[in-house]
């Protein structure tokens, strides 16, 4: 039984992180917590790929199919089943302004990776980071025009590639070697020197370090080479 110093702190450390009291105690593991009532939901599986995403945008149209696609099922399928999970108590989900976050990422992934079968886990992280391996559309716009490209949702949302990268990070946090040499090798291949490319991955690149820091790094030091050299 925690001291009530010890609960004034996790209440304190909760709030800063913006999560529950009984959400922080079980990723901290301070004490034995009942597993929530969703954890063993018939659709834990969809719950799993939907924590590989983490974030997206109800009316972004490119994260709406992306999600169905990596999820296989059609997006009003989903709606229903993330309307389940919305009324359970301590909801994996929530939904702010538009945006549905999946709130307990990192322990779904921790119980999702140990389901995964290599040949699956290739799939999936490939088709993960698909999201990066094109430029974001609004960089073929003058500057004046990116505006309106973002407005009529023709790129994936920041929020949907924000989730995806700290999705990679969390597993790669608990993957074997097997698990982190494919990450580190599908990392690579969205990493190159064209600027367009690599502006849409800017703002998620040091995200995508903690993923897989050697190639990262790696990277960044050759560009800086390249670039005294030049």
């Amino acid at each position: 039984v925690l001291s009530k110093r010890e609960n004034n702190n996790l209440s304190t450390l909760a709030t800063f992180n913006g999560k529950s009291l009984l959400g922080l105690q079980r990723e901290l593991a301070l004490e034995a917590i009942p597993e929530p009532e969703w954890w063993n939901h018939e659709q834990k599986d969809l719950l799993f790929r939907l924590a590989m995403v983490g974030k997206w945008g109800e009316s972004n149209n490119a994260d709406c199919s992306f999600l169905s696609d990596f999820c296989n099922k059609f997006l009003n399928e989903i709606e229903k089943i993330i309307n389940e999970f919305l009324l359970k108590e301590e909801a994996p989900i929530e939904k702010r302004d538009g945006i549905f976050n999946v709130v307990y990422q990192r322990l779904i992934l921790e119980s999702a990776n140990a389901c995964l079968g290599i040949d699956d886990f290739k799939k999936t992280i490939h088709r993960l980071l698909s999201v990066f391996k094109e430029h974001d559309q609004i960089f073929d716009l003058d500057s004046e025009k990116r505006f309106w490209e973002v407005l009529q949702n023709k790129s994936f949302s920041n929020e949907l590639k924000e989730g995806i990268a700290k999705g990679l990070a969390c597993i790669a946090n608990i993957a074997n070697e097997t698990q982190k040499n494919i990450i580190d090798y599908e990392i690579s291949n969205i990493l190159g020197t064209d600027w367009k490319k690599m502006a849409s991955i800017e703002p998620y690149f040091s995200i995508l370090v903690e993923a897989s820091p050697n190639v990262c790094l790696t990277w960044f030091e050759n560009e800086l080479n390249i670039e005294k050299n030049n």
